[in-house]
């Protein structure tokens, strides 16, 4: 997974140093997302490029395993980011309540889409949750919840995060 990322980083790199040039003198900044891994860790900071009005920003959506699970809402009863907690880290905090109205239980998990700085990105949260939904009794509810707070002197801290989504897939 690791190598096919690179590769489409790659991919990306190539086509702005190398891409047509167009007599429009039009641009526009776009943020390109970097990746680090630190003792099994995943990290997230932008950099930005400038590029042609008409560059066309990939979307890349992670593979999914499971079927989407029909019949399902969720309620957000807490989605609040702290840029800068005062310590040199910022945090995250989510608490949503995840709603199954099927009359079956259901194993799988919830999928998070969050605005970062504007940029889309998704991610299950399962192994940094305290509460991470992966069954749901049948007409029933779950809170999934996330507490997780990040050194910002690191990599830098996102200035906003919003949350645009949320899916669950059944993997039973």
């Amino acid at each position: 997974m690791i190598k096919c990322f690179n590769l489409s980083i790659l991919m990306l790199i190539a086509v702005l140093f190398f891409g047509c040039e167009s007599d429009d003198n039009c641009t526009k900044t776009i943020q390109i997302p970097q990746y680090t891994y630190s003792n099994g860790q995943s990290y997230v900071y932008y950099t930005e490029q400038e590029v042609s009005c008409d560059f066309e920003e990939a979307v890349d959506e992670p593979a999914q395993t499971g079927n989407e699970l029909e019949n399902f809402t969720y309620e957000v009863l807490l989605f609040e980011y702290t840029q800068d907690t005062g310590n040199n880290s910022h945090r995250l905090q989510m608490e949503i309540k995840l709603n199954n109205s099927n009359n079956y239980a259901v194993t799988g998990y919830p999928y998070f889409s969050i605005a970062i700085d504007g940029m889309v990105t998704s991610s299950a949260y399962a192994n940094l949750a305290s509460e991470n939904c992966l069954g749901i009794a049948a007409n029933s509810s779950c809170v999934f919840t996330l507490d997780i707070e990040e050194d910002s002197t690191l990599l830098g801290a996102p200035s906003a995060m919003e949350l645009v989504a949320v899916k669950y897939y059944v993997t039973e």
